[in-house]
Parts: structure tokens; sequence; C-alpha cells
């Protein structure tokens, strides 16, 4: 993952730049965006901002997101904290999660409430940073001084480790340093090639297991092809979805605005008409192949299943990016429909490569815009919009 680190980073800050509006409807969110922002927060319920050069600081109550070329993160932040970036540097503290991607992360916060997670080419996390959830980190080099409550997972190149570690440790590198200032105590795993360095001095309490890098799991992909297969199968998704996104939104923007309406306003009901049509639409396939005259119908539902199923995934791209990035609900111009699509779908796409887990996500998701999808057909044919709270 290290090695898409820097383009992912990149493409986050423009996406979360481009697709978020520039004021709040309430007033109790901080939305700035500028070539240049030095901004004292003042106790704003969440913040989104997005500059070339970025510095914010000052108390958020809740959520923060940054994105910029050069982004500073002084701030309080009540909740969790998102920055994206080429260069990120985060100083003040977070009640919760902390997820950054940059191209060099520095953190140096006294006090992270929950987990951290970073993604850099090169990262660096200072001495005086308490985290007190678990801790990912995956970069080319790092280099970890602080302390950590949780378990601590460490992916890179090459992995400088000075700190202190109340859970368990795991290191994947080719290059493994565990300096005379590292504290463990509750042992440490290392997959590299060769031997660990373990300076004198070092307390490590608990077992001290060394594996050699190919044992990783984080390496089965590489080694058996699979990543790659999960890129094109990326790729393919968010072409797909970006071309019938596209048509959706050329021939129909009215129903676009109601089906992302539907998705993000009604998701339950979405989902139920979504489950629906998976069963009742191949089972009636099957009732009306049985009889010669249904033959011809039967064909067409099989023919246009896989049209709805991809006008579905094309709503759900439509849904996450007004989910990820319109949260507000502020009407939005064609081309920001348009774009925020291309963030739902790219979001959706990364989705896929993460294990276990990411098709069964997408999954639910295009299930889900497949029955807003049909929600706004049937209250189109209807000549009504469907809103069954109204």
């Amino acid at each position: 993952m290290s090695r898409f680190s820097v383009p992912l980073a990149a493409l986050l800050a423009a996406l979360l730049c481009m697709a978020l509006p520039a004021a709040a409807k309430d007033g109790r969110d901080l939305r700035r965006f500028a070539a240049r922002l030095d901004l004292a927060a003042e106790g704003q319920r969440h913040a989104y901002v997005g500059a070339a050069e970025l510095r914010l600081g000052g108390r958020i109550e809740r959520d923060a997101w940054a994105a910029g070329a050069v982004v500073e993160i002084a701030a309080d932040v009540g909740d969790d904290l998102h920055a994206y970036g080429a260069t990120v540097a985060i100083s003040g503290p977070a009640g919760g999660d902390v997820t950054a991607w940059a191209a060099r992360l520095a953190v140096t916060s006294p006090r992270i409430g929950d987990d951290l997670d970073g993604h850099a080419s090169t990262i660096t996390v200072g001495p005086g940073t308490a985290i007190a959830g678990m801790t990912r980190l995956d970069g080319s080099r790092v280099v970890f001084a602080g302390s950590g409550t949780g378990r601590i997972q460490i992916h890179g190149e090459e992995v400088e480790f000075s700190g202190a570690a109340s859970g368990p440790v795991e290191i994947v590198a080719t290059k493994v340093r565990i300096t005379a200032a590292a504290r463990l105590a509750a042992g440490l795993t290392v997959f590299t090639i060769g031997e660990p360095v373990i300076e004198p001095g070092a307390v490590v309490d608990g077992i001290v297991t060394t594996k050699s890098l190919y044992e990783a799991s984080s390496m089965r992909p590489y080694l058996q092809g699979e990543l790659m297969q999960q890129v094109r199968l990326a790729l393919i998704l968010g072409a797909s979805g970006l071309v019938a996104g596209m048509g959706f939104l050329l021939f129909g923007r009215g129903a676009v605005e109601d089906s992302v309406d539907n998705l993000v306003d009604h998701p339950s009901q979405s989902a139920l008409w979504g489950l629906g049509a998976l069963v009742v639409l191949p089972l009636s396939a099957v009732v009306l192949a049985l009889s010669f005259v249904g033959i011809p119908l039967a064909i067409t539902i099989v023919l246009a299943l896989p049209i709805l199923f991809l006008l579905g995934f094309a709503s759900a791209g439509f849904g996450a990016g007004e989910w990820l990035f319109n949260r507000v609900g502020e009407p939005v111009t064609g081309r920001m429909r348009g774009m925020l699509l291309m963030a739902g779908l790219a979001a959706l796409a990364l989705a896929t490569l993460v294990p276990f887990a990411g098709l069964a996500v997408v999954a639910i998701a295009a299930v889900l815009g497949l029955g807003a999808f049909l929600r706004t057909l049937y209250g189109r044919m209807r000549g009504t919009e469907l809103h069954p709270d109204r």
C-alpha cells in the first residue's frame, strides 16, 4: 500500500477541495477554501477546509476535514480528524480517530483518543504522542517514537521504533531497527529480510518473533498476483459506473437528484427495493421462461439485469459522493454533481481493495443504489415523487 500513498493522498485532497461547498447552511460549520489559509476555529461543530497552504488552530467540537499541499493542524479536535495533502503535520489533540494520507506525515499530537491511521511515503510519530487506540502506519520510511495503548501495526521499507507500546507490536519491513529507547510491554513480531536490529538497552517484554518478510499476510496479494486483479476490478467498476452515471446525469438530471435523495434520506426503503429486485426479477425471468410465450420477455429481463445493476452502481456513486462531500445537502450544479459522482466512484473503487470486507461493502452500496434508482423510476412512472414520509 505504501507505493500508492502519494497519488491517493493527492487524489483525495483534490476531490475534497473540488466537491465541498464553500458555505454552510446553519453557520455552525467552518468552511473555507482559498490559496492560503491561517484559521483559528472558534468552537464550530465541524470544519471543512482546503488550501494550498493551510494552518488550522483553535477548537472544533466534532470532526475536522482538511486538505491541501501543505497542511498544519494545531486545532483541538473534539472527535475525528481527517487530513490529506502533500505534507501533513498534526500537532493538536483529537478526541477520536486520526486518519491522514500524505507524501510526508508528521504527528506530534499530545493526545489521540482513538485510532491513528497514517499512510505516507515518510511518517514520523514524535515523542509525546499518546495514542489510546490502535496504530496503523503504512509508508516507505516510518519512525515511531510515541506511545500506544492498543495494537501497533507498521508496514514499510525501513522502520525505526523508539517509542513505548502497551499492546502487541507487529512490524513488516525490509529493514527494522528497535532503538535503545524502545519500551515494548506485550511482545514483538517482525516480518523482515534477515534479522531486525535490536539495540542494547531496548526493553522488550514478552516473546520476540522474527519471520520471513514473505510470510506476512500483507505480502500474499503481491506474491499471488491478487492485488493487480483487485486493481483491475476496481478500475473496471469505476470506469463502468462513470460511463453509466454520466449518461444518467445527461439524460435524467432530475431523476439523478431524486435518486440521491432516496439513497441518502431513505436508505432502509432503498435497501428493501434493491433486495426485492434481486429476488423478484430473476424469479420472474425463470417463471416466464417456463412458458413458450414468456420466453422473449424472460430474455429481456435477463439482458436488462446488468444494465439495472450498472445504473444502481452509478446511483451508489452519486450517493457516496453526496454523503462524503456534501452532507449538508446544498443544491449543486450539474458540473458539481459530475465531480461528486467521480469522488463517490473513486471511494467505492478504493473500497474494493480492502481485504475481505471491501467487495461486500461495494455490493451493499450497489444494492442500495439499485433500490434508490428503482424507487425513483417507479415514482417517475407514476408521475409523482416517492416520499413516504410526506
